[in-house]
């Protein structure tokens, strides 16, 4: 039987002097994942430019959410804001809650 859609968060600290830490206190990731091929079909971060929001999605939407290694390496070789390490914290926070949730079919 196909599963539905799901969706994971995750959560990290962005840099203190961030607009996101001055704004929102903390980088939340949310994304919707398709369990059948764990593919990120949408993702979302409290971010407050338009363009890293676009650039966000360019990041995770059409990879698998358990290819921790490509992502984390995007991230790296693709993203030089002041936030890196929180959205790579985020996006492992998410990565751990939905390996737990899919572990055990819910």
């Amino acid at each position: 039987m196909k599963k539905k859609n799901v969706y994971v968060s995750g959560y990290g600290k962005a840099h203190e002097k961030s607009a996101i830490t001055k704004i929102y206190g903390i980088f939340a990731l949310g994304m919707i994942v398709d369990p059948n091929t764990d593919e990120i079909l949408e993702v979302e971060g409290s971010l407050v430019l338009d363009i890293t929001k676009n650039f966000l999605k360019c990041l995770f939407v059409g990879e698998k959410i358990t290819d921790e290694k490509k992502i984390s390496e995007k991230i790296n070789d693709l993203y030089f804001g002041a936030s890196k390490k929180a959205f790579i914290i985020a996006y492992k926070d998410a990565l751990r809650r939905y390996k737990e949730k899919i572990k055990y079919n819910i």
